[in-house]
Parts: structure tokens; C-alpha cells; sequence
């Protein structure tokens, strides 16, 4: 790929990418709320998206891409059964916290 002095590098859109998943992690691992939790893992996997995406790209690689585009039309299908699942959840107990929800029934 030829660049120029405005394109960014392979470097930054991986730190980029890290960045999301790491901060994804951290925001599943120490949130109890149950939408935060939810974003955070959309988050993560929005990290692992855009490495895909970005190698893909730097190595002129279309498969990679429509591999990406795949993962992203998955990541919206869990996210519109995350939200049903909230919505299930929140009728229940009327509570969105996780430590309400240790024992399902």
C-alpha cells in the first residue's frame, strides 16, 4: 500500500484497536451494571473488528474484508438479542444490577 503523509499507520489503528478492547475488559470486568457490562463486551469485540479490518486492509486482502463486514453484521445480531435479553430481564426483577441476577428463575 503506498502512503502518504495524511494516511494513518498500521500502528495506530492497532493501538486503537487495543485500546477498545482493553478498555471493553475493564469496563465487563469492574461494571455490575448490566448494560454497561453489555456495551463493554460490544466494545471488545468492536477491538477484535478493527484489527481484522485493518489488516485486511494493509494487506489488500478482500476476504479479510468481507470477513469484517460479517463480524460486524454478527456484533448487531448480539447486540439485538443482549437487549431482548435485558428487556426479559428487567420485567422480572425490575432491577438492570448483576448481583440480582445470581439465581435465574
Amino acid at each position: 500500500m503506498i502512503e502518504n503523509q495524511f494516511s494513518p499507520s498500521l500502528n495506530l489503528y492497532l493501538f486503537a484497536s487495543g485500546a477498545l478492547f482493553v478498555m471493553g475488559m475493564m469496563g465487563a470486568l469492574l461494571r455490575r451494571n448490566i448494560v454497561v457490562v453489555i456495551a463493554s463486551l460490544q466494545m471488545m469485540f468492536f477491538g477484535v473488528i478493527l484489527s481484522f479490518l485493518t489488516f485486511a486492509f494493509y494487506l489488500n486482502d478482500s476476504s479479510g474484508l468481507i470477513n469484517g463486514v460479517f463480524l460486524i453484521i454478527i456484533a448487531l445480531i448480539n447486540l439485538g438479542f443482549a437487549m431482548l435479553l435485558l428487556a426479559t430481564f428487567f420485567s422480572k426483577k425490575e432491577s438492570l444490577e448483576a448481583d440480582d441476577y445470581k439465581e435465574l428463575h
